[in-house]
């Protein structure tokens, strides 16, 4: 059996199709053997890296509901560096991954992040979980810059929206990329809010990121998933769980034999 990695992309709500990539993919007995998130992707990777089943992740995204989530992200700040503060997200995320580095994961991970003075791509595999985790969902003008060390992270989608070539140099023979850049962006009847204008903003960014890196990176030994989506404003929609996670099960299925072919020869 060839080794399997799983490239997780970005694209906030829209990151929980990824639990039913990952539902598809149990249920055909495929395990990946290395993984890498960008920013809601690196959210979901750990949860698998660390050793959490599909219907485990499915039951966490249920156990918040609409009211809490809202409660949960939006803690407004009053700086010029970002819309919301992003302390109440690290709490959050600290209740499930603790004191958590990497050596203690239980497949090869790796999140991708951005240094924001150099633009230049950031790697992270070691080190505290959290940290790496702030740092990729860090959206630009809604989450501030987070503090790594000596450079100044925000989300790596802005470089690398699905990490294909980060799972082929861990090792990978055969590559899943779940990728969440939409074709259809503009809505005339969107309101264009300064926080949808944010999004709209970034997802031209990504969308160009990953036009580059597709190109680049997605050749015979990759299988690209996109599930269904049909604007960026359904980032925010993460109470819409069963919408998202069976838009992944549907674009997993369409793929699930080429994969298993891939793997076996």
């Amino acid at each position: 059996m060839k080794k399997i990695g799983l490239a997780l992309g970005g694209g906030g709500a829209r990151g929980l199709a990824h639990i039913g990539v990952l539902k598809i993919m149990e249920e055909a007995f495929l395990r990946p053997d290395y993984i890498a998130g960008t920013s809601m992707g690196a959210l979901v990777g750990a949860f698998l890296a660390q050793g959490q089943t599909s219907k485990e992740m499915e039951e966490i995204a249920h156990s918040f509901e609409r009211k809490k989530i809202l409660k949960m992200v939006f803690d407004f700040s009053m700086s010029r560096k970002s819309i919301i503060r992003g302390k109440k997200i690290r709490t959050e995320l600290e209740k499930f991954f603790n004191d958590i580095t990497f050596a203690d994961l239980k497949i090869p991970f790796k999140v991708v992040a951005c240094d924001v003075y150099s633009g230049e791509e950031v790697v992270i595999g070691d080190g505290p979980l959290v940290d790496a985790l702030i740092a990729s969902i860090s959206v630009p003008g809604i989450f501030p810059p987070f503090e790594f060390g000596d450079r100044v992270l925000i989300d790596g989608g802005v470089v690398n929206p699905t990490p294909i070539d980060i799972v082929k140099e861990m090792g990978a023979e055969v590559v899943l990329g779940i990728d969440f850049i939409t074709k259809d962006k503009r809505d005339s009847n969107m309101e264009l809010s300064l926080v949808n204008s944010l999004f709209l903003s970034y997802e031209i960014i990504r969308t160009n990121a990953a036009k580059f890196k597709m190109r680049e990176e997605a050749n015979g030994n990759t299988v690209l998933i996109k599930p269904d989506f049909r604007n960026v404003i359904e980032s925010f929609k993460f109470y819409e769980i069963e919408k998202f996670i069976k838009a992944g099960e549907v674009a997993a299925r369409k793929n699930i034999s080429k994969i298993q072919e891939m793997v076996k020869n």
